[in-house]
């Protein structure tokens, strides 16, 4: 343990706050100049840790704390300590002791709590710091006045060191008290004398007394019986108004249980009641609403049939004008389809086959008769021409007229050629686009998404329906809670006017106006309410309860007394009434001690009492808290007065600390806890229907918003849905356009193909008929056919003919097929313009419309006729149940009639032995009180002998015997009257008297052995601790000087009275006289000097080393050490600072000097300065530190 830092405020020079930190836990060096604050800084830390600085008087006090504090006179210092091996009994690393001074008293603390000077003082000696050797810290002087002290004095030390002071201390307490005792003793033997005369003088007397004594002890005996027999006659009539009372009050009790469950049978009866009249209002409401419904219903539906009257009016007489040419579109679909099954199956696959039949034939006939023409015309050119030079010369030119005509029609059929695949590119592109929009007008995905649309109009139709509904009934239950709510709070309103009358106007008044303060100001955490309401209690303990607490149940608690003026301020400005408010930081309940319970049987009333004691207990306490409970009030009364505690029985009867007795007959109808807890009730039940009505509101509000955002989304899927059923007219529009196109552009590429065929027939015939002719030139000039060229002729002349015919017959075929099929194709063209024009009157956009509004005006009217159908029953079931409601209320008004009367029976009944009860209680009250007057006399009598509790002798004696004999008495007592009648009591007093002093002063004798034989052990003490401390010290002091001065010797010597007679003592510590110091420097076998006899610096030498060996005899902590080496010689200084080095391993020191020896050998320096009065302490370095020594040189 060590000194980690100082802190000085205010104290002697060190004005303002000085912190020195960081101390070495070995050696610190502290130098300044003299007059510059070093030995007030070593004041400062004795003033913390010594007794210097104790009853101290103003001036003194004021001369420690710096003139210039201002107007607060004080000072502290504090000085924090390392207790990490907890040298100090205290669980913490770190312990700081401040000491204030001011100009009345000093402050100590501790770890900043306060704390006594005994308890510091007791800690520091805990640690080592004994006051028995105050040289762990030596000031300024110290070393000079032992180096001049005498051999006495420093046995005086030496005794100090020992501790025998404190031993001499306790030997003067010890033998003071023993003078004390001597002379109580003293005393006692002087009063024992006078006490011996008093006795015999008393003697004398005692005769006379003996026969008084025995005629009062016959008089005590008559009287006693006399009062015995009128006490157990009193105790038996008590005990039979008792049994009689009990017996009425055990019947009453009966009665009143039974009242009571009758009371809460009635308030059961008026609740189910008051609970049938709400659900009669509601039934009624429900009915009214059915009917309306229904009434609604029924109007809606009539409204709906006549418009599906009018509607189907309409159509009928629209079919019925349009029923002819319904029957013509039946009848031209017909010939249509018959029309286009001939035209399909028969005529266009014959017509084609024909066609195809014709093409042949004429390209064989065209074939037959260009050879027959071209083999005779080579026989007649053979007659036209002389030379076959003409004949080639004219082929020649045949050939050429031919090849252009040919390559005229080649380029022709070219161009039909081009013409054609153009028309079928087109044909095809149109192929492709019918294709393309007939898939997007049959698409899947559009049929899909029009159902979608559909159905999703078809859904927000129902959600807003839907939604209609629930607004429907959501109105119905606002109107429903409206009505319960306004029901609720009349009731809330009778309940809270029959808690007024149970108080004051002006109470109840002012409790209505706290509410509405506390809600204004806010005070709903200040404000708890009435008390009433801060509790709750069985029903068995009501009664009692209401009692006790009376107007104080309506007292209203509160946290503080600000609180509590806030609300009367209030009050009183807005003339709201007078009340009693209970502040929670100002009631202080006592703590309140009860008797045993199961000896006596009772219980605290506040125990059965549940309530937050954290939050109200206090005033719980305060109301309730002295308050018991007892069986009866006979019992109760005698705890009241014995305990000082309110007694009260379950019915209501009281008895208070004082004696006074409250009790009757109470009315139970005006129980202000059954007030309460209806009006609580109800007002719960007022809040529960105006949250409900607030959520119901709520609901309705946002069902609002629902309705006009699925009126919104309804509005928006009609108009998708409008939007995806004319989203195709374009693509019909297209198709139809393409179609048009399409045939158009088959019969074009139709006629582009005959006239490519025939064309081509051409083109073939110009080709062949050109071959020809060059075969012609190729051959022989001759008139003579070839073979095969009359072979040719004879075949052809044969094949041409009926080919021709079979032609023919195709021809006219084709051309009556051709007609047939254009009859037939004109027919259907006229019939499909019928047919359009009969749809188009027949499928009207109006009849369409009105179709569906039919349709839907249906569905409408189906809904309406289900919906009249549930709601009619619904109506029927409302009505039942209020016809049933209002039965069982009549019933149950038949009951509560018939209960009232049995209660108004039985409450005469309770009123009746309430009253004879209270008769009895007088009466017994009266006896109770003429019992307690014989109990007193009996008890003035005083002791009574065994003869008067012997019944035999007395139970033939008549009470008048007894009278008799107790008049004889007194006659015979009238001659004793001159007789000391106390002469008995005084010998008695006074024989008692020496008893005790006798005994008394046998106490003292052994007191005084006791404190013989403890003299006697502190003076062996005393003497084996001066001796112990004088060996170990003069041991230590050997050591150390042979350390200082290892050439040299010192010892102390005991001197005793001996040496100085010249005579042979006992070895007693009275023989001692004082302790030399005999010390050689020079050589161990040397003479030693005394101390006088050595230079300055020798004497100061020893004194060090006096103070080393007693310290380490007592060890401490921490050494101060100031200036100790001022007045030693260099070689002296280096031992010193060695000695304190070594020393500082296993202790802390700090020391001023003016000496580089001791700066040498130091760990850490402070340097002391001084400016404008202040001082104040700074780290310095050793180089600096060194510096200074040298320039004070």
């Amino acid at each position: 343990m060590h000194i980690k830092r100082i802190t000085i405020q205010g104290f002697k020079t060190y004005k303002n706050t000085t912190v020195i930190e960081d101390l070495s836990p070995n050696l610190n060096v502290v130098v300044g100049r003299n007059g510059l604050g070093k030995s007030n800084f070593f004041s400062a830390i004795r003033f913390v840790l010594s007794d210097a600085y104790t009853h101290m008087t103003r001036e003194e006090r004021q001369g420690l704390i710096h003139e210039g504090s201002g107007t607060v006179m004080s000072a502290y210092v504090e000085i924090a300590f390392d207790n990490s091996d907890r040298r100090f009994p205290i669980q913490k690393d770190e312990v700081s002791i401040r000491r204030t001074i001011g100009l009345k008293k000093d402050d100590y603390s501790m770890d900043g709590r306060a704390a006594t000077r005994s308890d510091i003082m007791n800690l520091l000696e805990s640690a080592g710091f004994s006051r028995l050797n105050p040289y762990y810290i030596v000031p300024q002087g110290r070393i000079t006045s032992l180096t001049n002290s005498k051999d006495a004095e420093r046995l005086q030390l030496l005794k100090e060191v020992s501790g025998a002071k404190m031993f001499e201390a306790k030997l003067r307490e010890s033998n003071k008290e023993m003078t004390h005792s001597q002379f109580k003793m003293e005393r006692i033997d002087d009063s024992m004398e006078k006490l011996e005369e008093k006795i015999s003088d008393l003697q004398l007397e005692l005769d006379n007394l003996k026969e008084f004594q025995q005629l009062e002890k016959n008089k005590k005996i008559y009287e006693f019986n006399i009062f015995d027999r009128e006490l157990k006659s009193l105790s038996a009539l008590i005990e039979e108004h008792e049994e009689e009372y009990e017996e009425i009050a055990s019947s009453s009790r009966k009665d009143i249980s039974d009242l009571e469950k009758r009371e809460e049978s009635c308030q059961n009866i008026q609740l189910s009641i008051d609970e049938l009249d709400s659900s009669i209002k509601v039934a009624a409401l429900e009915a009214e609403l059915a009917k309306a419904d229904e009434s609604r219903i029924l109007e809606a539906i009539a409204a709906k049939k006549a418009e599906e009257a009018g509607i189907a009016n309409r159509l009928a007489s629209q079919q019925s004008m349009e029923g002819d040419d319904a029957v013509k579109l039946d009848q031209l679909v017909e010939k249509l389809e018959k029309n286009n099954a001939i035209l399909s199956e028969q005529h266009y696959p014959k017509l084609s086959t024909l066609k195809e039949e014709e093409r042949r034939i004429s390209s064989e006939i065209t074939e037959l008769s260009n050879t027959s023409r071209s083999i005779l015309a080579k026989q007649s050119r053979f007659l036209d021409f002389g030379l076959k030079s003409e004949r080639d010369g004219w082929l020649q030119g045949e050939i050429d007229h031919l090849e252009t005509d040919l390559a005229a029609r080649q380029n022709r059929l070219d161009a039909l050629k081009a013409s054609l695949q153009e028309n079928e590119e087109q044909h095809l592109e149109c192929v492709n686009h019918l294709e393309e929009l007939r898939a997007s007008i049959d698409d899947d995905q559009y049929q899909q998404n029009l159902h979608a649309a559909e159905e999703a109009e078809r859904v927000a139709k129902l959600k807003v329906l839907t939604l209609m509904e629930e607004k429907k009934q959501l109105v119905r239950e606002e109107i429903k809670l409206r009505s319960l709510r306004d029901s609720a709070e009349h009731e809330y309103a009778n309940a809270t006017h029959k808690v007024a009358q149970t108080m004051d106007r002006s109470q109840a008044k002012a409790l209505e106006a706290v509410n509405d303060i506390t809600e204004k100001f806010g005070l709903q955490d200040s404000v708890f309410g009435p008390l009433v309401e801060l509790f709750s209690v069985s029903d068995k303990y009501k009664t009692a309860i209401e009692v006790v607490a009376g107007n104080s149940l309506f007292h209203v608690v509160v946290d503080t007394d600000e609180t509590a003026l806030i609300l009367m301020k209030e009050l009183t400005r807005s003339k709201a009434g007078r009340i009693t408010i209970m502040p929670l930081n100002r009631i202080h309940a006592p703590p309140v001690t009860f008797p045993d319970q199961e000896e006596h049987e009772f219980i605290p009333l506040i125990k059965k009492i549940k309530h937050n004691h954290e939050l109200v207990g206090k005033a719980i306490q305060q109301v309730f808290g002295k308050t018991i409970i007892c069986n009866n009030l006979h019992r109760g009364s005698e705890l009241a007065r014995k305990h000082g505690l309110n007694a009260i029985t379950l019915d209501g009867d009281r008895a208070s600390t004082k004696g006074v007795l409250t009790g009757g007959f109470r009315h139970y109808k005006h129980a202000r806890l059954d007030s309460l807890k209806l009006q609580s009730r109800k007002k719960a039940e007022v809040i529960r229907l105006f949250q409900e009505l607030k959520l119901c509101e709520i609901k309705l509000k946002e069902l609002d918003q629902e309705v006009v955002r699925a009126t919104a989304m309804l509005e928006a899927t009609t108009k998708e849905y409008e939007l995806q059923k004319s989203s195709l007219e374009p693509q019909k529009l297209d198709l139809t356009k393409i179609l048009s196109k399409k045939l158009t552009l088959e019969r074009e590429i139709h006629t582009c193909k005959s006239i490519c065929a025939t064309m081509s027939e051409a083109v073939m015939s110009l080709q062949d008929k050109i071959e020809q002719y060059r075969t012609e030139m190729a051959a022989d000039f001759t008139s003579i056919l070839t073979a095969y060229e009359e072979s040719r002729l004879r075949e052809i002349s044969t094949r041409l003919p009926q080919i021709e015919e079979e032609y023919n017959s195709i021809v006219t075929e084709v051309a009556v097929l051709e007609t047939e099929i254009a009859e037939l194709e004109n027919t259907s063209a006229k019939y499909n313009s019928q047919i359009k024009v009969l749809k188009v009157s027949t499928q009207s956009e109006s009849m369409k419309a009105e179709e569906s509004n039919l349709l839907i005006l249906r569905n409408e009217i189906a809904a309406l006729e289900a919906q009249i159908k549930e709601v009619s029953e619904k109506a029927a079931a409302s009505e039942a149940t209020l016809a049933g409601l209002h039965g069982k209320r009549d019933d149950k008004k038949k009951e509560l009639e018939k209960a009232n009367k049995k209660q108004a029976a039985l409450l005469a009944k309770i009123e009746k032995a309430s009253k004879k009860a209270e008769k009895l209680l007088v009466k017994k009250a009266i006896s109770d009180k003429r019992r307690e007057e014989l109990q007193e006399k009996i008890c003035a009598l005083g002791a009574l002998p065994e003869e008067a509790f012997q019944k035999s002798a007395f139970e033939d004696i008549s009470l008048d015997a007894i009278f008799r004999n107790l008049d004889q008495i007194h006659s015979e007592l009238k001659k004793y009257d001159h007789i000391n009648k106390k002469a008995l009591e005084q010998y008695s007093t006074f024989a008692k008297e020496r008893e005790d002093l006798i005994a008394r002063k046998e106490e003292l004798e052994e007191s005084k052995v006791s404190i013989e034989n403890l003299v006697v052990s502190l003076e062996q003490q005393k003497d084996n601790a001066i001796k112990k401390s004088f060996s170990e010290v003069s041991k230590s002091f050997s050591e150390i000087f042979e350390k200082l001065v290892p050439i040299g010797k010192g010892e102390l010597v005991m001197r005793t009275k001996d040496d100085r007679d010249n005579t042979q003592n006992d070895d007693s510590i009275e023989n001692y006289i004082g302790v030399s110091i005999l010390v050689s420097f020079n050589s161990k076998e040397d003479e030693q000097q005394q101390i006088e006899q050595l230079s300055g610096g020798q004497k100061s030498l020893c004194a060090i080393a006096l103070i080393l060996a007693i310290q380490k005899c007592d060890p401490a902590p921490f050494y101060l050490f100031d200036e100790i080496d001022a007045n030693l010689d260099t070689q002296y200084r280096t031992a010193v600072a060695a000695m304190i080095l070594s020393l500082a391993s296993n202790a802390q020191f700090i020391c001023t000097t003016f000496r580089p020896e001791m700066l040498q050998v130091a760990n850490t320096f402070y340097g002391v300065s001084f400016a404008n009065k202040v001082s104040s302490v700074t780290e310095i370095q050793q180089e600096e530190a060194l510096s200074f020594v040298e320039t004070q040189r």
